[in-house]
């Protein structure tokens, strides 16, 4: 694509809202919907700022419990399925944090019917909603079998919802 070209597209998009909000630094994001947070401004944030900071929870060492329960209170305010999906990602991303992943099982245990089908299967034969040990039993099985997709067909699970547990990697 030549230069000239991506200028025009630039300025054909220019126009159209959030076209620019994606030019914010990460790290300078979750301090700001943190300070949001912090300033009781939470309901003031859109969708894609509280969807953003849950799914930084276990990326962001900016995120420590009491944002992950401030995030997952507003979370669950706004009843919005997309947010409780966000929030399991986030269990599967921040499983090596003890406080996080507890508050985060608690919450989306009261909300599994929330969560895609390939999703709630995943729950169900991982046991990751009832504690660790199913979930290193998964693990140790899949450590075992070596054969990820294999492993996942026969347990009928999605191996892209295994490779975003943080649990997995460490094996």
């Amino acid at each position: 694509m030549a230069l000239p070209n991506i200028v025009a597209l630039k300025d054909a998009c220019a126009g159209f809202e959030g076209a620019g909000s994606f030019a914010e630094d990460s790290e300078d994001r979750v301090r700001r919907i943190l300070a949001s947070f912090t300033a009781g401004q939470a309901i003031s944030l859109d969708r894609r700022d509280i969807r953003f900071i849950t799914a930084a929870i276990g990326s962001s060492e900016l995120i420590g419990p009491s944002e992950v329960g401030s995030i997952l209170t507003e979370v669950e305010r706004r009843h919005d399925k997309r947010l409780t999906r966000a929030a399991f990602r986030a269990l599967l991303a921040s499983y090596r944090e003890q406080s996080a992943r507890s508050l985060i099982r608690a919450f989306v245990s009261r909300h599994v019917n929330a969560l895609q089908p390939d999703a709630r299967r995943f729950c169900q034969k991982s046991g990751i909603l009832e504690g660790d040990a199913h979930l290193e039993e998964l693990g140790r099985n899949l450590f075992r079998n070596g054969d990820i997709n294999g492993f996942c067909v026969s347990e009928g699970l999605i191996n892209q919802t295994i490779s975003k547990c943080t649990f997995m990697r460490r094996i």
